[in-house]
């Protein structure tokens, strides 16, 4: 008689699985012939997994291809049920949040004519182009773009992504202010710590091309870029070598002392209180253990211990976290030499960011509660 396994997991594998059943079959077989118990095999014998594994090696790329093709022959049921999934869940975040995000993209929307306004000024300007201009508009619209996306993760319930995207945003924020802050001089050292990302760049992609299946750089390539880079070192110093390099001298840094880093720009911003928040949302850019401790879509007794898809909960951070950035990243360009229209603008600006901050509060309380009634009446 062919026992049942004492592992509840390969009971568990194996209805699901007929062909594992069979090698259970076989391997229990084999073993009670020799007088012995498959569920406690002496520790000569092959355990089962490796007796399974073992069985169906020569078979595995025949077996991978028949497994594909029944995906293949699945797969437009399996999407269309991962669609309406995908919609179903939507409509739970519009319905909880959907004044907040309504919110949110219209002061994208807002934003978006800002930077439209600043382009058709660019476009109409005269003589010589301060480079801080141009720049700072580049910056606005990448900003934008970013609170974009943003805007789409928070749609899709997806916090942890969209807090990561703020994260990208806050950045690009922090630089469009410091830029328009410390004028040209610093513009030219941001346009020239280019070749610095590009040196660098260049040396790893060299280190390990065949492995990335990529061309060798020329030698006369790697000696223009080592060349360029030596006499930006020679020009501004050590510390210009850096990640955030090109702010040392609008610091006030020694040219040979350290390298600034991006929250030394934040601090010279007076946007300390970021920093926090900053932190908190790199947890989701990282593989650490805050990654999963700390996920924004995850609510303790109300999500699964693990997350695939996105839920209602959580959007309260990146949102209002979205808004205040794009309020920072539009004064950095509306503030730079100002028409009365910019400044009223900004002040209208902030009432709406405002609003749309009182909003995303009123709805995640409104999410909180719901969640604690419905905590309360779920049986124990």
């Amino acid at each position: 008689m062919i026992p049942e396994p004492s592992d509840p997991v390969l009971r568990m594998e194996m209805a699901r699985d007929p062909q594992l059943a069979g090698l259970w079959v076989e391997f229990c077989e084999h073993l009670q012939g020799q007088g012995l118990d498959p569920n406690r095999p002496p520790p000569w014998v092959l355990p089962f997994r490796t007796f399974a594994n073992g069985k169906i090696e020569p078979y595995l790329p025949a077996a991978g291809l028949v497994q594909y093709t029944g995906w293949k022959t699945a797969a437009a049921g399996e999407l269309a049920t991962r669609a309406d999934e995908r919609q179903e869940l939507a409509g739970r975040v519009t319905r909880r949040w959907g004044e907040a995000l309504d919110g949110l993209d219209q002061l994208l929307s807002v934003a978006e004519e800002f930077g439209m306004v600043h382009v058709h000024r660019l476009t109409a300007w005269r003589g010589r182009i301060p480079k801080t201009y141009p720049l700072l508009i580049d910056l606005h619209s990448r900003g934008v773009q970013v609170a974009e996306e943003t805007l789409a993760l928070l749609r899709s319930g997806f916090a942890a992504g969209a807090e990561a995207r703020w994260r990208t945003l806050h950045e690009t924020a922090v630089v469009a202010a410091f830029i328009a802050k410390h004028g040209e001089e610093t513009v030219e050292r941001y346009a020239a710590h280019d070749h610095v990302r590009v040196k660098k760049a260049m040396e790893a992609e060299q280190e390990h091309h065949l492995q990335l299946g990529l061309e060798p750089y020329t030698d006369q390539e790697m000696g223009e870029a080592r060349a360029a880079f030596k006499e930006l070192r020679q020009r501004y110093g050590s510390a210009f070598m850096g990640d955030y390099g090109w702010a040392a001298a609008a610091l006030g840094w020694k040219p040979d002392g350290p390298s600034p880093t991006f929250v030394d720009l934040e601090a010279s911003l007076d946007l300390h209180l970021s920093r926090a928040a900053y932190r908190s949302a790199s947890q989701a850019v990282h593989a650490g253990p805050g990654a999963l401790l700390d996920n924004p879509g995850k609510v303790d007794g109300a999500a699964p211990m693990f997350l695939t898809r996105g839920t209602e909960f959580g959007l309260l951070e990146p949102g209002v976290r979205t808004a205040g950035s794009i309020a920072l990243l539009s004064r950095a360009l509306m503030e730079w030499r100002p028409f009365p229209f910019d400044r009223i603008a900004l002040q209208a600006m902030r009432h709406m960011m405002a609003e749309v901050a009182a909003r995303f509060r009123a709805c995640d309380q409104r999410v909180a509660d719901e969640l604690a009634t419905r905590m309360r009446e779920t049986p124990e």
